[in-house]
This record gives C-alpha cells, structure tokens and sequence, in this order.
C-alpha cells in the first residue's frame, strides 16, 4: 500500500516494514532521497487532497476525513498554514481572504504559487500559465487576488529552483517527484514567513480580472 493509493497515508512504521527496514531507518533514508520526511510528505498530500474536495463542495468534516486526516480540531488549528485560511473559508471560495500569487518557470512545468499573509495556499504545476491563472480564480472566485512584485518573485524563483529534486530522480514516478517537490516548497516559504513580512511588504492589489487583465 502506497500513500498514495491509500484512503489515508499509511504511518511510517507500516511503510518500513513492508520495504523491511525499521523506522528509523525508513524515516532517515526516506528524507536522504526525497529531502521531506514521511510525515512533511504525507502532509503534502492531505492538504492537497482537502484542497480537491473543499473546491469540489464536500462539507467541511466530511472533506476533512476523506482527505486523510483523523481529527478536525487538529485540522483547524493547522489550516491556515496549511491552506492559508480556515476550511470553511476556502470552501466558499476564499471569501473575504486576500490572496497573493505567482507563476515561477521552470524547465518542465510551470508551477503556481498561491497563499495569504497565514501560509501557502496553492502550488500547482501547468505547461500553461493561462491555465495556472484560470485555476486560481475559480478556487478564489470571491476572494480578493493579488499579485507578487519583482521582489517576491526573485524570492520565489530561488525557493523553486532550491526545491527542485536533482536530474538523477527523472526515474522516479512524476506525482512522487511532483509531491516532494511541493512539500519541499511549502515547507521552504512558510520557514521563510514569505506570507508574512515579505508579503505584506512585497505584494500590491491587482484589479480583479473582470476589470482588467492579469499582468503577463
């Protein structure tokens, strides 16, 4: 049973013991190859999966235990750092949340990076940066989006660049290398407080995109 195929991802000492290893070991090797530990990759994963089912308009407890997670009260107390506002928020689709983003190159896949002054929201992966800006405004259709400067954005393209894995795991399966990668993000910005002193200093209101296109 991998984490991803499991319902919920299984705890490490079930996946080190159907690979043989002990825990600890597991946890060691497991970090050394992917540069997360189980647990920071796990996470990864719940978030992304509460993300998909909150947008979809699960109710909230019920988006909560289908994504993985045990208690909601844990959830809560995590959420705005792990979606950058409270659940309820982002089921109704950001209301009232003020949401700052940018689009990083990369090589393959452009990567989209969204969150509040509470933590990162959204990291996304498209060939398409129209198709990474139609994704932000249909999950925060009413929240307010705003739009990092040059500043941020140099920031950001050094974080991504920093959480890329190196060529040598081209082997490994694209949504491992797509989840680590994200976790490794995620974990560099919200250590960073990117969402807090940074952003409020780095980032500027945009008009909304009925009124006006975004900035290419």
């Amino acid at each position: 049973m991998s984490m991803h195929s499991a319902s919920r991802p299984p705890p490490p000492a079930t996946l080190a013991e159907n690979v043989g290893m002990s825990r600890f070991h597991f946890h060691r090797v497991f970090k050394n190859v992917l540069g997360v530990t189980p647990h920071e990759y796990a996470s990864e994963l719940r978030w992304k999966r509460l993300s998909q089912y909150l947008t979809l308009g699960l109710p909230t407890t019920e988006a909560i235990y289908e994504a993985g997670f045990g208690a909601v009260s844990r959830v809560y107390e995590k959420a705005r750092r792990g979606l950058g506002m409270t659940p309820a928020i982002w089921r109704a689709s950001g209301a009232g949340a003020a949401v700052w983003y940018a689009i990083i190159e990369r090589r393959f896949r452009d990567v989209l990076v969204a969150g509040t002054d509470d933590g990162v929201s959204t990291i996304a992966l498209n060939y398409s940066r129209n198709d990474l800006e139609d994704l932000l405004y249909k999950q925060f259709s009413a929240a307010s989006i705003r739009s990092a400067d040059d500043a941020t954005v140099f920031w950001l393209s050094e974080a991504v660049e920093k959480a890329e894995l190196p060529d040598s795991f081209t082997s490994f399966p694209s949504h491992v290398r797509e989840t680590a990668f994200a976790a490794r993000l995620r974990k560099a910005i919200n250590n960073a407080n990117i969402d807090g002193p940074l952003a409020s200093r780095a980032i500027q209101m945009v008009p909304s995109r009925g009124m006006a296109s975004l900035p290419r």
